[in-house]
């Protein structure tokens, strides 16, 4: 994708002659119903806002209000079909929680609270919102407290973080992995994760995420072998 992504669309955005809906009150829309919107609606917008000069201040209340992620229906209907019990670990704000609960799923959001206290803010603090609480765990405390009866769902783990790792080598065969994020050679997680999941887990589904200019995100699912 190009940085101006079509220059003449943007120009009557700019102009007021065909402007685009904004992305997050798209996003924040949908939140307060309880719902995603569909990749296509919010995908449009994100790589539009993103890939265009003078909206990093939109990409960061969108941060602020959504998450790093940008979840979108097909993917909560993904999640869906294969798991009725999830424990998410670097919840967050939370979003994917209240989205996938919503869905008819059984979920445990957990975080490092003191950690997590201020994110959002640092992006705009008039836009944070907290989608659903987090119960105060590290990802490994929250695996070993919920992880034996329950899939996992990791999002944007930070670079050189080494619990991803650690989780997957303790799964259970027959144990899903929800990933969202970016793939191997990404900005997250270590070498030695992706390197661990392609030798010892089975990919069983995959889905494009929307996503803003410099990040390729997307949500793949994972069996432990």
């Amino acid at each position: 994708m190009q940085r101006f992504y079509v220059p003449f669309r943007y120009a009557l955005h700019t102009l007021n002659i065909l402007p685009l809906a904004n992305p997050v009150d798209i996003m924040l829309e949908h939140l307060n119903q309880g719902v995603a919107p569909e990749h296509q609606k919010i995908a449009t917008v994100t790589r539009f806002y993103s890939a265009n000069p003078d909206f990093e201040p939109v990409r960061r209340q969108f941060l602020a209000a959504c998450g790093w992620s940008t979840p979108c229906r097909e993917a909560v209907e993904l999640i869906a079909r294969y798991s009725r019990a999830i424990v998410e670990v670097g919840a967050g704000n939370g979003t994917w929680s209240m989205l996938l609960a919503n869905a008819g799923i059984d979920v445990k959001p957990t975080d490092i609270l003191r950690e997590n206290a201020n994110w959002g803010r640092d992006f705009d603090q008039h836009s944070h919102r907290q989608w659903v609480a987090c119960e105060n765990l590290n990802a490994e405390r929250a695996f070993r407290k919920y992880g034996q009866h329950r899939d996992v769902l990791m999002g944007w783990p930070p670079r050189n973080a080494t619990y991803p790792q650690t989780l997957a080598s303790q799964m259970k065969t027959g144990q899903l992995l929800f990933f969202i994020g970016e793939k191997k050679n990404g900005i997250m997680a270590t070498p030695e994760f992706f390197t661990f999941l392609e030798k010892n887990f089975d990919k069983l589904d995959e889905t494009v995420l929307p996503h803003w200019y410099g990040t390729n995100d997307s949500l793949t699912v994972w069996r432990r072998r």
